[in-house]
């Protein structure tokens, strides 16, 4: 399991080194797009080298043995940084209306639109993850709540019955 988890972090980190690389180094691919794609590797890089290989002991040894501040911690970037890499990922629409529009594309998709578009995707999901994990939001009302783990140091974002409901 180690090892599986240990490639899918290399390639991820490897694969978006290169694309945080390739876009800033040649000025062929200075566009509107691939700005937005540089963007989405420089969420999913962290998320391979910082992230995940926290996340691969937690998984294989289901425990957590770091303590519940940088629990918290990691908990936060984690969901901070994997929000914007899928709000990247419904940003890539913009290729289906390179594709289907292709006269209209360069005067509706300008750099100023994709500079507003990234800064979306980067500081609504900073906003609320930081703010609902270290606030304690996803927990208020659960303090009586037992959970019955067979690890001592098991730590699980749980969630609170206004945080859970889906909609």
């Amino acid at each position: 399991m180690y090892s599986v988890m240990t490639g899918a972090m290399v390639l991820t980190i490897l694969g978006n080194l290169v694309i945080m690389i390739s876009i800033p180094q040649f000025k062929q691919l200075h566009s509107p797009t691939n700005f937005l794609i540089l963007s989405m590797a420089t969420a999913d890089f962290p998320l391979g080298f910082v992230i995940m290989p926290y996340s691969m002991v937690r998984s294989v040894e289901s425990c957590w043995f770091l303590g519940d501040g940088f629990y918290k911690f990691h908990a936060s970037f984690d969901m901070m940084l994997s929000l914007p890499s899928i709000l990247h990922l419904c940003s890539v629409v913009d290729r289906f209306y390179a594709v289907c529009c292709p006269l209209h594309y360069t005067t509706t998709t300008t750099s100023s639109v994709i500079e507003r578009l990234l800064a979306l995707c980067w500081s609504a999901p900073a906003l609320f993850h930081f703010g609902l994990v270290l606030f304690e939001a996803n927990v208020s009302g659960m303090q009586s709540c037992e959970i019955l783990v067979a690890c001592f140091n098991f730590c699980a974002l749980t969630f609170n019955k206004c945080w859970g409901r889906t909609p």
